[in-house]
């Protein structure tokens, strides 16, 4: 959450997977509070979950606008390693 808006740069594999499971997290708790609880906690997400998602994508060396390609946008933030060193993006993330 320390880069909350933050749509510039890159974001590797494993802090995307570990940023889901907590959003994954978040939403089954508040579910188990109430439906409105959940409202808020998915419109609160929302804008995180599209920036570390277009860094996500943007350390595959794509577009953010890949996100708008539904199936293909799985596979690239799932399945597609790193680009190895710095690219159009900026430096390789840091773990």
């Amino acid at each position: 959450m320390k880069k909350y808006l933050d749509f510039e740069g890159r974001a590797d594999r494993s802090e995307y997977l570990w940023f889901y499971l907590a959003v994954l997290l978040a939403q089954v708790a508040a579910s188990m509070v109430s439906g409105r609880l959940l409202d808020i906690v998915v419109l609160l997400l929302l804008l995180p979950s599209l920036s570390v998602s277009i860094r996500r994508l943007h350390d595959t060396g794509r577009s953010g606008l890949y996100l708008l390609i539904p199936i293909y946008n799985i596979y690239l933030l799932f399945f597609v390693g790193s680009d190895p060193g710095p690219n159009q993006y900026g430096e390789e993330p840091v773990e």
